[in-house]
């Protein structure tokens, strides 16, 4: 969890620095192409990365086969970006696409190499060396993407930021893996894995698609600096926090995977997990909504100011989403990828429906009609998931009100300072994080919450033991 606020921190550098060094305009070239191959990576991956990391006992056989199955996907995905990136560039009337794009496409071979190394550390659970895999990829892409800004690359550092994160951490997973790949051969158990990764894959990207839709349907119907301002917000308000949730999704998939037969274990450690995002990222989420004003003029500048809206809302949406992704969670872990892409498909649907009616309005419509989808489609979920894997909807929502009620209030006090309170950006975020700290100290007082609390710090705190706070998986 340190490594991964490192990296945020790390992000938000990035967007502040970069931010003051090129224009809107300049991220909104980069940010469709940059949507495009996200999904490819997913397809790229095929679920083969999570199929290997919840697969108790996987053997080197099956995990040379899965090697090779991402390098090939990888080659195959070049060949039709090459193809279609004109096709491409036509579709969305954005020259700098057709240029982009092909270059972007490296990212697929340098992450296929590195997908079952970065599947193997899961597996073993050393999430200290992904952690520095991360953190330090993350670092040198945002420095090299800072370093050609200032040379005057333009949205060419956007290009390039990417790749020198790809390239670096299949660099350091290789060198950590201490494998070296065999030819690929007939395995054990191949068909079921790679069945059970495609419907993963195709929940991903359906997932991925949902959360980019607005970004393109920004590009068919909106100009460059509209989306460049709508993208910005973005990754202000919703890319730390999936930063943050990352370890825990790190832990929670091997830990609930081995738990999936063991009913009142699994429910346990649902629950934990999501009192822990309830507790840490949430508040966060919230807080980031309720002190755009500050934060905005503070850290991106004043040309920035047209995003504050935009962050709020977003950064509301992503508090709802990051609560329900724990759903994603218990389908996963208890290998019900046809669940998943079932509800995935609901999910982007409804999802579409609102960005798709919002997008001629412009970006602020788009950030509204990506929180109000997210506000229906989230209930569904967890409702869906808890069914499909016996859990008591009744229990996740009783283990989470109180994070969630101190959450809202403190942010309710951030907000009325942020927005009724006239200092300057400083003052105004310093005063309104003494509000938001105050509510939670004060919550502190109240036994039931103070549990809670101290439960989480413990979890966040403890060694050798399993997500539910029980004793290692070898006694269970």
């Amino acid at each position: 969890m340190l490594a991964q606020l490192s990296k945020a921190v790390v992000l938000l550098l990035g967007i502040v620095v970069l931010s003051r060094l090129l224009d809107p305009r300049e991220f909104g070239l980069v940010a469709v192409p940059i949507a495009i191959v996200g999904v490819g990576e997913l397809l790229r991956d095929m679920g083969l990365s999570t199929a290997a990391t919840t697969t108790p006992n996987l053997s080197s056989s099956l995990r040379d086969l899965l090697f090779w199955l991402n390098c090939g996907l990888a080659v195959l995905l070049v060949g039709v970006t090459l193809l279609i990136t004109q096709l491409l560039a036509g579709l969305f009337d954005s020259p700098a696409l057709g240029e982009i794009l092909p270059w972007l496409s490296i990212v697929f071979l340098l992450n296929g190499v590195g997908a079952q190394y970065r599947a193997n550390l899961n597996r073993e659970m050393r999430f200290n060396a992904m952690a520095a895999v991360d953190s330090s990829a993350a670092l040198l892409g945002v420095l090299g993407a800072i370093a050609l800004a200032l040379t005057g690359a333009g949205y060419w550092a956007l290009v390039a930021q990417p790749i020198i994160v790809a390239a670096v951490s299949t660099a350091i997973l290789v060198a950590l893996g201490r494998w070296v790949p065999k030819l690929p051969r007939r395995a054990e158990g191949a068909r079921k894995l790679v069945g059970f990764g495609m419907s993963v894959s195709w929940s991903q990207v359906l997932m991925y698609a949902g959360n980019n839709v607005d970004t393109l349907a920004l590009g068919y119907w909106g100009s460059p600096t509209q989306l460049g301002y709508y993208s910005r917000s973005f990754q202000v308000a919703v890319q730390p926090l999936t930063l943050l949730k990352a370890p825990a999704t790190a832990v929670a998939l091997p830990l609930l995977s081995r738990r999936r037969d063991n009913a009142a274990g699994f429910e346990r450690a649902v629950v934990t997990g999501l009192k822990l995002i309830a507790y840490t990222i949430v508040p966060v989420a919230l807080a980031l909504a309720a002190c755009a004003p500050p934060v905005v003029r503070l850290f991106l500048g004043p040309a920035w100011e047209p995003v504050i809206p935009m962050v709020a809302l977003l950064a509301a949406a992503a508090a709802i989403q990051q609560y329900a992704s724990v759903a994603s969670w218990m389908f996963l872990a208890a290998n019900l990828g046809r669940d998943l892409r079932r509800y995935s498909l609901v999910s982007l649907l409804i999802k579409v429906l609102f960005v798709i009616v919002a997008a001629p309005y412009g970006p602020l419509s788009v950030a509204a009609a990506f929180l109000v989808s997210s506000a229906i489609s989230s209930p569904i979920v967890m409702i869906w998931a808890s069914r499909a894997t016996r859990v008591s909807v009744r229990r996740l929502l009783l283990g989470t009100a109180i994070p969630i009620a101190i959450a809202v209030v403190a942010a309710g006090v951030a907000a009325a300072i942020c927005y009724g309170v006239p200092l300057d950006a400083l003052a105004q975020l310093s005063l309104a994080v003494c509000g938001f700290t105050t509510i939670y100290v004060l919550a502190y007082l109240v036994p039931a919450a103070r549990r809670d609390m101290k439960d989480v710090i413990r979890l966040l705190l403890r060694r050798g033991k399993d997500a539910d706070g029980s004793t290692p998986q070898s006694s269970i």
